[in-house]
């Protein structure tokens, strides 16, 4: 397979310029070959600033944010403006961070930023729009709770950090999310979506004047952005999280212990949950360390679905993905199997895993690793929705955004003998732990190393 190193597009990778106004981040990118605009509003806050009592507050404020604006006071004006620009809106809430965007034609990409800052500038909806969105949330969960990949990553979170704090799901729990009111709303865009941890991103075709696009900025960000109209004795007046102040998160791994949901059925859904992962990894060995992921269990011709499904039969599905967190995470290998395979099938995964660590990497694993892991590089920075992403998670686990090229070029350089030494220096078997949605019997297979022999019932 010959090399592709420097196949990417003139065009497709554009330089970011970053600045600060008023105390929050700004980034613009120039894709000149683009008919699209987007303005994404990336917050570094999400779940994990929940307050005890409050699960489900960051996706609240999430729902809040596009159900309300100075000039259009209901989400359903909020949309009609967007339709109006010819954008599509939408936002995300995850467990350390959050974003909304805008996204449509360049022509209307300064007039994106206005709607997106008024809907930060009013962060409280009414109460009929509320009552609304807490409806629609009860409505998301349940939808969620039917989805069982899903609902198998809350319960990984939850083995991975333990049921409370880090491990309560990112959409919430629908009785605390019952009741969230307006003084929460408040405290949390007071407290967490303080414009300290915003950073506004934009791409288009337009090529950016940086410091005339700083000041332009700073001027609509002056008394809006980072500073809402929020008065002190409002959000003393609330109850709950509104009289608190915002704490960190310690991420931390939990005690080892296996978690299983217990479910009626003969399709077993097991997560093997393996420590190490995380931001404080360099770009250089987050690249060895997916690359690894993509070898042993990231696509149909990894060793896993190789292993499990092809020669033994013991699996529908086997795969692994990368959870990274700030200074935790995981790899995730997850599997489907019949209730009665399920502890040969969890014994070699974790073989197929850990030999991983110190077998040889056959010139063809590597070869096929670079080309998907390209392909994933270039597909996440296909759109200017795409593009601005990136840059927000890259700001927020780098403290700067890469040069989409030489980041490109990377997956390169990095060979067999790297790939290992990062992943043998990273994962963490033996703090292993699965999450599993099965049977009750499940919990009776002990000794399945590495597997710890405690089980926790849901």
């Amino acid at each position: 397979m010959s090399d592709v190193t420097s196949v990417l597009p003139t065009g497709s990778a554009p330089d970011p310029t970053l600045a600060r106004a008023e105390g929050v981040g700004l980034i613009s990118m120039h894709s000149p070959y683009s008919q699209t605009a987007c303005c994404l509003l990336f917050l570094s806050a999400g779940s994990w600033l929940d307050p005890p009592g409050r699960c489900g507050l960051a996706h609240v404020y999430e729902h809040a944010f596009f159900a309300g604006a100075t000039g259009v006071p209901t989400a359903a004006q909020v949309a009609d403006a967007a339709a109006g620009l010819g954008c599509r809106h939408n936002a995300h809430t995850y467990r350390e961070y959050m974003y909304f965007y805008l996204s449509g034609p360049a022509t209307t990409g300064r007039a994106a930023i206005d709607l997106l800052l008024d809907c930060y500038d009013q962060p409280e909806p009414t109460a009929a729009e509320l009552d609304k969105q807490r409806k629609a949330i009860f409505s998301e969960l349940a939808l969620f709770a039917e989805q069982r990949e899903r609902r198998l990553r809350d319960l990984a979170a939850q083995a991975l950090y333990a049921p409370d704090g880090l491990g309560r799901p990112p959409l919430g729990i629908a009785e605390d999310i019952s009741s969230i009111g307006a003084a929460d709303l408040r405290w949390f865009a007071r407290q967490a979506a303080s414009g300290s941890r915003i950073t506004l991103i934009t791409d288009g075709p337009d090529e950016p004047d940086g410091l005339a696009f700083g000041a332009e900025l700073a001027e609509l960000l002056r008394g809006g952005l980072g500073q809402p109209p929020i008065s002190t004795d409002a959000v003393s007046a609330g109850k709950g999280a509104a009289g608190q102040v915002v704490t960190e998160p310690t991420p931390n791994y939990g005690p080892l212990a296996n978690v299983l949901l217990s479910a009626d059925t003969d399709a077993v859904l097991v997560a093997l949950i393996i420590p190490g992962p995380c931001y404080l990894l360099s770009s250089r060995e987050t690249y060895a360390l997916r690359m690894f992921h993509t070898i042993v269990g990231g696509s149909a011709s990894a060793r896993l679905q190789r292993r499990l499904r092809d020669q033994l039969g013991l699996a529908y599905q086997a795969r692994t993905t990368l959870e990274m967190h700030a200074t935790t995470g995981a790899l995730l290998v997850v599997l489907s199997c019949r209730p009665g395979d399920f502890a040969d099938a969890v014994k070699v995964a974790a073989a197929v895993v850990i030999d991983a660590l110190t077998a040889p990497i056959e010139p063809g694993e590597l070869a096929r690793a670079r080309e998907i892991n390209r392909g994933t590089h270039v597909h996440d920075r296909e759109t200017a929705v795409g593009r601005c992403l990136v840059a927000g998670l890259e700001l927020m686990r780098r403290q700067q955004v890469g040069h989409d090229a030489e980041l490109f070029d990377l997956w390169g350089e990095i060979d067999a003998t790297e790939i290992a030494a990062v992943a043998g220096r990273v994962l963490r078997p033996d703090l292993a732990r699965a999450a599993v949605i099965g049977p009750p019997r499940i919990a009776d297979q002990v000794g399945l190393a590495p597997l710890p022999d405690s089980w926790r019932l849901l």
